[in-house]
């Protein structure tokens, strides 16, 4: 079953990936383009219950809870004609992106988004972070940089060194956003980790049906 798969630990960081999925816990929306089942798998082990995953386009126009609501807009490996790989996977994917700025904006205006894994090379970053910027409200650099946090990894840098940072985009609005310099994703899981909702979104879905 997917709960039995052994996936291998960093010897030099074992709690590594317990504080991974107590982080992941912590998340309203998760939002990949990773094919595997990982993300699903530890939050399920976290959680102690299935999650709701949304794949592809389709996944973006289903009815949501906004609460521990995992999205793989790039698809699946469990439905694999979901899965955006080819030039042509690439040129539909980029019709229907709209979809995915559209969810991601609102997400935006109400909490600040984490983007782990991804650079500002991604080509789905940059799309999604140049229309965040062209439409905020209001012109408060620092109140944008509060919404994106990039984290990038930094060899042999334990610290979280936090800059504002500008990218500029040809023919857009310049993207403005909190740059997170580590190798220590460690404390970054466990700050995370720290925050008290008062009830956690996966505590909040197991009753959603009941409150919808």
């Amino acid at each position: 079953s997917q709960l039995s798969k052994d996936y291998k630990t960093d010897p030099t960081s074992p709690d590594e990936l317990p504080l991974f999925r107590k982080f992941l816990a912590k998340a309203k929306m998760i939002v990949t383009t990773n094919y595997d089942t990982f993300i699903e798998d530890q939050l399920c082990l976290e959680t102690g219950q299935e999650q709701t995953v949304h794949v592809g386009e389709k996944g973006l126009s289903n009815e949501t809870d906004g609460t521990a609501e995992v999205f793989k807009i790039h698809g699946s490996v469990t439905v694999p004609n979901t899965i955006v790989i080819t030039g042509n996977d690439y040129n539909q994917y980029d019709e229907t992106k709209l979809l995915i700025s559209a969810k991601l904006l609102v997400a935006l205006l109400h909490s600040p988004i984490i983007f782990l894994g991804y650079s500002l090379t991604d080509r789905n970053v940059i799309s999604l972070l140049s229309d965040f910027s062209a439409h905020f409200p209001g012109p408060d650099i620092k109140e944008i940089a509060d919404k994106i946090i990039v984290v990038k990894f930094e060899k042999n840098n334990p610290r979280l060194n936090e800059t504002i940072q500008i990218r500029e985009i040809p023919q857009s609005r310049d993207i403005t956003y909190t740059s997170l310099k580590t190798d220590n994703y460690v404390r970054i899981y466990e700050q995370i980790s720290k925050i008290d909702e008062g009830v956690s979104p996966a505590e909040i879905q197991k009753y959603s049906h009941l409150i919808r």
